[in-house]
């Protein structure tokens, strides 16, 4: 027996946003997450690999939280001039935070349920309105803040063109916007700044692990030195 139509319409609400979700991580990069001012970090798991990259899931009940993407081994200038540019943007999106939630809870919830309920008929059509009033509003906000979050026009005209087209597609705008930035200096000494002390100590140990790991089957010199010394210098803040 097949489903109905009500499930593939949950279904492809769900599919959707889980798909626009899902980041490719190199296995040098750490994820750093945001929200009111506190700060999160998490490194890609081996488990996953897609075309050499590690597959990554951000927590999908949590579309509010900001996400930076950076190397450990980048150069210095891959990283934000400043820590004021990261922290800028941070409270340029706090607006967007506000309408990300519901938007989810609309779409992924709210709407399935009523088309289950009542049929695709004018509670759905009302439920559909909202989504696309939060979306366009989201939208206007981003264009009058498109210098603060760094984006040009074009990048503007692209999330609307996915936002508006696939409506899922928006719960992650934040995300969007802010994985295209980079923290400011070395993601291990912004880390030791914004985590509180215990989770820097689980996270440095954790990344001093994994080093460990590829220096088992790094052939290149030059490679395991620069390893070597970034692993010193994660020891040298945890002790």
């Amino acid at each position: 027996m097949g489903f109905s139509f009500e499930i593939w319409i949950t279904l492809g609400l769900i599919g959707f946003y889980l798909y626009d979700s899902a980041a490719l991580v190199f296995s040098n990069e750490i994820v750093f997450f945001e929200t009111k001012g506190r700060w999160f970090v998490a490194l890609p798991t081996d488990r996953w690999r897609v075309v050499g990259k590690r597959l990554f899931f951000p927590n999908p009940l949590k579309p509010n939280y900001s996400m930076f993407i950076v190397p450990w081994s980048a150069t210095a200038s891959f990283y934000a001039k400043d820590s004021k540019d990261t922290f800028e943007l941070i409270s340029a999106i706090r607006y967007l935070r506000l309408a990300v939630v519901p938007l989810m809870l609309l779409l992924i919830f709210v709407l399935p349920l009523v088309i289950f309920k009542l049929g695709i008929g004018t509670p759905a059509l009302i439920t559909l309105m909202l989504v696309y009033l939060l979306v366009i509003a989201m939208l206007f906000y981003i264009y009058t803040k498109r210098e603060k979050l760094g984006l040009s026009k074009r990048q503007v005209l692209s999330l609307a063109f996915e936002a508006t087209s696939c409506p899922p597609f928006a719960i992650n705008l934040i995300r969007k916007i802010t994985i295209k930035r980079s923290i400011a200096s070395c993601p291990l000494e912004f880390a030791f700044k914004v985590l509180e002390p215990q989770d820097f100590k689980n996270f440095a140990e954790e990344l001093d692990k994994k080093l460990s790991e590829k220096m088992e089957y790094e052939i290149d010199h030059e490679t395991n030195t620069q390893i070597m010394n970034y692993r010193k210098k994660i020891m040298s803040m945890i002790l």
